[in-house]
């Protein structure tokens, strides 16, 4: 048995950050090493490594693509080819091989966010960033750092330029008519704090929100920052038994492509975070967004006993003591902890995604009325329904408030 071999170290690295298997990560870091430093493959490499180190959540293209190779980080798709003759245009060619390309030409990193973002006629320009060429002269982390205020610069005037055509049929808000889902058959279109209300009158169909989500993420960079809360807490929600399905039959009544990676883990969910002169000090280390479990971990660094905290609260709301007991078997109203666990960072996700939701529309009224929406015990089956909603609304209720206290965020 092969004990600290260091290729194997690396590939499981690799793995982690890109979620390949074994075999896949082996082949493309033995590609990059015989390769050397002025390759595509070995840019394409430091580019995913520098994502992962920033929070990003990030997923590697297995094969070329149009003589790139490509990986998605968040909402960026990355593709490292090469400029100069004998460049394919389009098909699985690699960019290193040297018998389709030149391998001294010069490689060529192109940036799109989203990728294939529509034309918006009104704005006489594509959403988001479409096919921006950057330098190859940097380190890769210069380069991260450069696609995180290129994608906040997009983000802030695509906002900036959505009208606020529509209105949430609960709460009435104006909002651009594609940042309002409907989530039931009642066509009522609602804002990502109503989703929940009860008056939608029927519980919110999953998948339907889910896919709609999606749509939204792939169509552009101004969905609401709340959009990823409610999906964070579907994709939590859908590992408890009870809990909504988000399965891929119903699935394919939506979309016609299989459910993205973050619907089987939330963790790997894109927060949006505030823009950097309003992003809470214990979130300084990220960018304008990460993947949820980098945002669940800086809070953890930075604030140790939140959950401790959480169980001080949990007994002072039911039981009127301010220091916690050991559990006692008739406590049905105490969370369990596998629950508190699952839910913990739809918590996190909610305080995150509304402080930002806040931040990027200051003429709106604050997203803080969701406490008012999130009626959850429709979303649930079966003869414990009824505890699975209300240990649901207890972490959420909650977990949003000790959060963003952390945060400094005023709710």
């Amino acid at each position: 048995m092969t004990v600290n071999d260091p290729f194997k170290t690396r590939v499981r690295s690799r793995m982690a950050r890109t979620r390949e298997n074994y075999t896949t990560a082996a082949t493309a870091l033995r590609r990059a090493d015989a390769a050397g430093p002025g390759s595509a493959a070995r840019l394409h490499g430091d580019l995913a490594d520098a994502f992962h180190a920033a929070g990003w959540p990030v997923q590697v293209e297995e094969f070329p693509i149009a003589g790139g190779l490509r990986l998605h980080a968040g909402p960026a798709t990355l593709s490292v080819g090469r400029d100069g003759a004998g460049r394919p245009a389009s098909g699985p060619e690699h960019p290193d091989d040297p018998r389709v390309v030149d391998p001294d030409s010069p490689l060529r990193i192109v940036l799109w966010a989203p990728l294939g973002g529509a034309w918006q006629r009104s704005w006489d320009r594509r959403v988001g960033i479409d096919g921006r060429i950057l330098p190859t002269d940097r380190p890769a982390r210069e380069l991260v750092a450069l696609t995180d205020s290129l994608i906040a610069a997009a983000r802030a005037d695509d906002t900036a330029d959505a009208p606020d055509d529509a209105e949430c049929g609960i709460c009435g808000d104006s909002h651009p008519a594609a940042a309002l889902i409907t989530p039931t058959s009642t066509c009522v279109p609602v804002c990502p704090c109503c989703v929940f209300d009860g008056d939608v009158v029927y519980a919110p169909d999953a998948v339907r929100v889910a896919a709609a989500i999606d749509r939204g993420d792939t169509a552009g960079l101004t969905l609401p920052a709340g959009w990823s809360a409610v999906g964070v807490l579907l994709s939590c929600l859908a590992g408890m038994d009870p809990g909504p399905r988000l399965d891929v039959p119903g699935w394919d009544r939506e979309v016609p492509f299989p459910p993205r990676e973050r619907w089987r883990d939330p963790l790997e969910a894109w927060i949006w975070l505030p823009a950097a002169p309003h992003r809470p000090v214990a979130l300084a280390r990220l960018g304008c967004g990460a993947r949820l479990g980098r945002v669940v971990d800086e809070l953890r660094r930075t604030h140790p006993g939140l959950r401790a905290m959480f169980r001080t609260q949990e007994h002072r709301v039911h039981l009127g003591r301010d220091e916690p007991d050991e559990p006692a078997a008739g406590d049905s109203w105490r969370v369990p902890e596998q629950i508190l666990d699952r839910l913990w960072p739809a918590a996190v996700a909610y305080a995150v995604a509304l402080t930002t939701q806040t931040v990027e529309r200051p003429g709106h009224r604050p997203a803080w009325h969701v406490f008012h929406s999130l009626e959850l015990a429709d979303l649930f089956t079966g003869p414990h329904r009824d505890a699975a909603g209300v240990h649901t609304e207890t972490v959420l209720y909650l977990g949003i408030r000790l959060i963003c206290a952390a945060l400094g965020q005023e709710v």
